[in-house]
């Protein structure tokens, strides 16, 4: 995993599985995002992601959260095959900005907070 932050907007590009194993690495990187000033959203790519398991969707919940507490906003981009799947299944899907660029999620939130 890796994170950038650019003014207002952080991005996450996650890879490989994301569950109870990763859970404590994907939890140190956002730890580390929001060790500053938090962003106004977060932007997770997650196309490099072959599989996502119910740990890593509470991980995304209580992202999704914690942004929508500080009135920002979480942004999924690439998603595809099975993790896209798993999000139609459980209607997350509903609730999470989908995208499938970097470049389109970016032009989208803008780095501007805005309500979920």
């Amino acid at each position: 995993m890796t994170y950038q932050v650019t003014g207002p907007l952080a991005v996450l590009t996650v890879c490989g599985a994301l569950d109870h194993n990763t859970g404590a690495v994907f939890q140190r990187h956002i730890d580390a995002i929001f060790d500053g000033e938090a962003p106004a959203a977060l932007v997770a790519d997650v196309s490099g992601v072959d599989f996502c398991d119910s740990s890593g969707l509470a991980a995304f919940l209580a992202l999704h959260r914690r942004l929508a507490a500080m009135g920002g906003q979480l942004s999924l981009v690439g998603v595809g095959g099975r993790v896209a799947r798993l999000l139609e299944i459980t209607k997350l899907d509903r609730l999470f900005r989908l995208y499938p660029t970097l470049d389109e999620a970016r032009a989208s939130v803008g780095g501007q907070r805005s309500p979920l």
